[in-house]
């Protein structure tokens, strides 16, 4: 019985399987582990623990898990730690959330892969590991081509009046928000990439406006221009993964134009394929 677990800066998804079909699906709150203490990370785990004994009466006798934040040492041992306080068994894993990417977009082939949701990262892949990666600068100096970049680029604008009425009354009217609380949840209140992050399907509903649509543009163009700087030599095809790289695909796919780079395969979640396809949850039994 295994357990896989998929967390990003915003949702949290959990596939319980035997090996050859799903027997669980769940999802609840999200977490970057760079970001939040343990005892909220043990909270939402504890979560799915509750749901997991209404519906299922075994316990898991596998735990793959793959955070944001988990590509460092020290966060995937934290991970680990709270992991066997919640289940006491000791076959525990803990990897970055880029390598289940990797795994649902290349399978066992080698590839350049790239995370757009919440925050952003890449990496290039030679069908086992991980083997380069982008340096990971966080939302304040980095997370290009994110939800929370996106967020960010139309926050400044709105705090600096530059909308015109439309966007900007609908904006408010939305989030039941104005200058003051926009500036108190930036600046004031935690985890404000989740705040800047929750603007992107507001984005998608006025992405005909030419100024939203420029901004996402721009987002992505950052985002592709950053790559190019550490992947030259890769730098002709890459599939992504997450809910940005997924929703927002058509304006990623003329980004990705202009810089002759081929899209090969855009998920939204890694969950999503290994719900569909069961094999290609073989891939953590290695």
């Amino acid at each position: 019985m295994h357990l896989i677990i998929d967390s990003g800066a915003t949702k949290t998804e959990y596939l319980f399987t035997d090996g050859n079909s799903v027997l669980l699906r769940f999802a609840n709150r999200g977490f970057n582990c760079n970001y939040v203490e343990d005892d909220e990370i043990r909270n939402i785990l504890v979560g799915f623990v509750t749901v997991l004994s209404r519906a299922i009466e075994q316990l898991p006798e596998k735990i793959s898990f793959f955070g944001a934040g988990c590509g460092n040492t020290v966060n995937a041992e934290r991970i680990r730690s709270i992991l066997k306080t919640i289940f006491p068994i000791n076959c525990i894993t803990v990897d970055s959330d880029l390598k289940s990417a990797c795994i649902a977009l290349c399978n066992q082939d080698a590839g350049w892969i790239g995370i757009l949701g919440t925050g952003s990262s890449s990496c290039f892949y030679n069908g086992n590991e991980i083997v380069e990666i982008t340096p990971s600068l966080g939302y304040l100096l980095g997370d290009e081509g994110s939800g929370t970049h996106i967020g960010k680029l139309f926050v400044a604008k709105y705090l600096e009046n530059a909308w015109e009425d439309t966007v900007r009354i609908s904006f408010e009217k939305e989030f039941q928000i104005d200058r003051n609380s926009v500036l108190q949840k930036l600046y004031q209140q935690p985890n404000p990439n989740r705040f800047l992050s929750s603007i992107a399907p507001f984005l998608l509903q006025h992405i005909d406006n030419e100024m939203i649509k420029g901004i996402c543009y721009d987002a992505f163009e950052q985002f592709f221009q950053k790559q190019s700087r550490y992947f030259q030599h890769h730098y002709t095809e890459i599939s992504l993964s997450g809910s940005i790289a997924f929703y927002f695909q058509d304006i990623i796919a003329e980004v990705a134009q202009k810089q002759n780079i081929c899209l090969k395969k855009i998920i939204a979640s890694p969950m999503d394929l290994f719900n569909n396809y069961p094999e290609y949850l073989s891939n953590f039994y290695l």
